[in-house]
């Protein structure tokens, strides 16, 4: 039989990025970008030489599977100073190539077709996309308000017969939000209820500010035991392009996650291993001093938005917050977006992106702050002198 062969329905089913025809049109006009959150700021202390030395060692092949011995204590050793939890480095701990593999390897070894996965919204993209390529059913409970709260009753109402799993991330990425005991226990106390499994994205664990402090779900009695958390060295060690991610879990969900993992990618890079060890195991002052700088990069950016004409709904933590473009007075966040790039050459991302209808984020654009200085300076010139037109514009009464 002829044709044209035809993809799959679980490829098929994956939204359109839409952020990409922007980002092409911002790398051919050599933008800022304000859009994406990569870091910009020199790897931790003691990464690259640890790195190099293992190159220079001949450490070239495979590493053992679940992660080299190093790292997995390096982890768990991270867990209990920070956490204050202790986790068995040879059965609750998995190294992954990078945080997205980890919840990638962790959801299909989790949930079954026709599973439900409770997702606060906005989220960000790849976890809705992970679910739904492991064959689970997303359910979205909405987080509203400057300060992203959600409403005990539709959480609940969200839970049933069918759920498999909840997902959190804290801090958040797209909204910054930073969850508050009182909301992770009552995540716990449906968690027990309904036997669901929560799975924790904590990515940006060290990256909280403004009063807010960072409870991971491990850390509560009743989600102990169904905790999947997962992190990695992108963000805090600003280490993305090594891919190194880790998981802690229960010691049977770490098994059925480890065959996924073996499966998916044979084990993360060996050399780069040991560099992650030494991360890791970085001070008190260095997660200080990081905090700090975020905390004054998120009041800058927040400030020169605001005078560009965004309404900024502000950041507890992370690398990212929403703006209102309401005030724009155009057709949508990707019409915002479009003009903002032409008229100042920054990029910032659609809201719509992050909402599971995209006309409920089309109020809202994302900006990353986790930037450095270079860029925070060229956008606020940019931003500035576009706000400057607007003003000459306005006041001529065209």
């Amino acid at each position: 039989m002829s044709g044209t062969p035809r993809p799959s329905a679980r490829g098929s089913s994956l939204g359109e990025f839409r952020l990409a025809e922007l980002m092409m049109e911002a790398r051919r006009r050599r933008a800022i970008d304000m859009a994406l959150g990569v870091p910009e700021h020199a790897p931790a202390p003691g990464a690259r030489e640890a790195a190099m030395a293992a190159i220079e060692a001949e450490d070239h092949q495979y590493a053992d599977p679940r992660g080299t011995q190093t790292l997995r204590r390096a982890v768990a050793e991270h867990a209990s100073v920070w956490l204050g939890v202790e986790a068995d480095p040879e059965t609750e701990v998995t190294v992954t190539g990078g945080a997205t593999e980890g919840l990638f390897s962790a959801l299909y070894a989790l949930i079954d077709p026709g599973d439900e996965v409770i997702v606060f919204e906005p989220f960000y993209e790849n976890h809705v996309s992970t679910i739904r390529l492991a064959g689970g059913v997303p359910r979205f409970v909405r987080m509203r308000g400057r300060d992203w709260a959600f409403d005990p009753a539709e959480l609940e109402a969200a839970f049933g017969p069918r759920t498999r799993a909840v997902l959190v991330s804290s801090p958040s990425n797209p909204t910054g939000k930073v969850f508050t005991r009182e909301e992770m226990e009552q995540v716990g106390a449906l968690c027990e209820r309904w036997n669901a499994i929560c799975v924790s994205d904590e990515i940006y664990e060290h990256i909280v500010f403004s009063g807010a402090r960072h409870l991971s779900p491990i850390q509560l009695e009743s989600l102990r035991p169904r905790s999947v958390v997962i992190s990695g060295l992108s963000k805090t060690y600003r280490l993305s392009g090594w891919r190194l991610g880790h998981v802690i879990a229960p010691p049977e969900l770490t098994a059925a996650l480890r065959k996924v993992h073996a499966v998916v990618t044979g084990g993360a890079v060996g050399p780069l291993q040991s560099a992650g060890a030494v991360a890791l195991r970085l001070g008190a002052r260095y997660y200080e001093a990081m905090a700090a700088d975020f905390e004054a990069r998120h009041a800058r950016t927040r400030a020169m938005m605001e005078r560009a004409g965004f309404d900024v709904r502000p950041a507890r933590g992370g690398f990212f917050f929403l703006a209102d473009v309401s005030g724009f007075g155009l057709a949508d966040d990707v019409a915002v977006c479009r003009f903002v790039l032409e008229e100042s050459n920054v990029l910032v991302a659609p809201g719509s992106t992050f909402f599971a209808d995209p006309a409920d984020g089309r109020q809202f654009v994302r900006v990353c702050f986790g930037k450095g200085d270079a860029t925070l300076d060229a956008a606020e010139a940019a931003l500035g002198a576009m706000s400057s037109r607007w003003a000459v514009h306005a006041s001529s009464g065209a």
